[in-house]
């Protein structure tokens, strides 16, 4: 249950996260000319970024998954 939960919520974060590193890594050469002496090609940034929004998304989707674990199933189809 809780694999089914967390698996649910985390596929439209990866997509998101997908579609944003490709719109960043698109727009990082309008950003660069606009920045001066700095680089916006830091591959160490784009990762800890990504993964640290798919571990919040991650988080985020287990604690429902727990209780959602946590309930009898008889309980549920019973309340319907």
């Amino acid at each position: 249950m809780v694999r089914m939960v967390v698996a649910g919520s985390l596929r439209p974060v990866i997509v998101g996260v997908g579609v944003g590193l490709a719109v960043s890594v698109g727009s990082a050469r309008v950003l660069e000319r606009m920045m001066y002496a700095t680089s916006v090609h830091e591959a160490d940034v784009y990762v800890l970024v990504a993964v640290g929004l798919v571990a919040v998304a991650a988080a985020a989707a287990w604690v429902p998954g727990r209780r959602a674990a946590g309930v009898d199933p008889m309980v549920v189809l019973r309340g319907e």
